[in-house]
């Protein structure tokens, strides 16, 4: 069994975005008129909604809904009947059009004590769809930068891990800013999720050698300084449901294998023997790149009976 984690790393962000889209905007002024009622054939006199009011210098105003003005004045509310600051007149005396050629025409009338305010026309900035969708994108971009390196950054040295697991996720993602909102900047709040899988790598390695030692002979072993293992993976499929999920890993094992000398065979073989018969006896050792042979003192003619009196050494060397 290889030892093997999902490591995970959350990072939230909050930023703000600045707004591409323009609009035209048109606002009607609005303000206070005192109307009066000078009728003193009736004690009250009811102004329907939209009720005209003229000023002085032909600005048409509508009053925003029924008022039923008693003997005196009432102050209503009124709207210009057009958009533009043109309507944001001053104080001014107004006339009801829809009396004229009544006896009431100058009976009921009004006057405004200050200036009439809010009319416009004008370019504003405008939050678009599209604006929502870019810092969208921009900002889980930068968040899955920012929680991958920190993640990397955490994960312990023994662990192989696996790009193509590497998984960001936007786990919350939010703008209380709609398309159409008229600002010149918005926030735009992001929370992303970022997994990596990765298995412990000296289990691994050592499963790994045990593969390796299946493919050697009883006579062959392998040298350990040439051993290189590779890990990869070409699919990845994620199982979010099931957390014991499996995912398939290529293993390359490489070594450089030699025949291995039996060094009691060898030195009982050895006993006695002279020069000729130590060439005799290491035709059974073709595998060896040089074999080197001496006696000391140099007059011997013979080696040893007494193995305590003979030396073997066996050199390996990596290419």
């Amino acid at each position: 069994i290889v030892r093997a984690r999902v490591f995970e790393e959350e990072k939230e962000l909050t930023q703000l975005f600045p707004s591409t889209g323009k609009k035209r905007k048109e606002e009607k002024a609005h303000g206070v008129i005192r109307v009066y009622n000078e009728n003193n054939s009736a004690q009250t006199q009811t102004l329907v909604a939209n009720t005209r009011f003229i000023s002085e210098d032909g600005k048409l105003f509508r009053l925003e809904t029924t008022s039923v003005i008693p003997k005196g004045f009432l102050d209503a509310q009124v709207l210009a009947a057009e958009a533009g600051p043109e309507y944001n007149i001053g104080p001014s005396s107004f006339s009801l059009p829809g009396l004229v050629g009544s006896p009431l025409y100058t009976k009921i009338y009004g006057k405004s004590l200050e200036a009439m305010s809010g009319g416009a026309q004008k370019e504003v900035a405008m939050v678009t769809q599209e604006d929502i969708a870019a810092a969208k994108q921009q900002i889980a971009e930068t968040l899955k930068a920012q929680a991958t390196a920190s993640l990397l950054a955490k994960i312990p040295t023994q662990f192989q891990l696996f790009e193509p697991s590497l998984r960001a996720t936007i786990v919350e993602d939010n703008s209380l800013i709609k398309a159409g909102a008229e600002l010149d900047q918005f926030n735009y709040t992001a929370k992303v999720k970022v997994t990596i899988s990765g298995f412990h790598k000296e289990d691994a390695d050592l499963l790994a050698q045990k593969v390796l030692e299946n493919y050697l002979k009883p006579n062959q072993a392998i040298n350990k300084e040439t051993l290189h293992i590779s890990y990869a993976i070409e699919e990845w499929v994620s199982n979010p449901e099931n957390v014991k999920s499996t995912f398939p890993v290529t293993a390359r094992i490489e070594a450089v294998q030699y025949e291995v000398v039996e060094e009691e065979r060898l030195l009982a073989n050895m006993k006695g023997a002279t020069v000729k018969e130590f060439r005799q006896i290491m035709e059974e050792y073709s595998f060896l790149a040089k074999a080197q042979f001496s006696l000391w003192p140099f007059w011997l003619g013979r080696v040893p009976q007494d193995s305590k009196k003979i030396n073997i050494d066996v050199h390996l060397t990596s290419w």
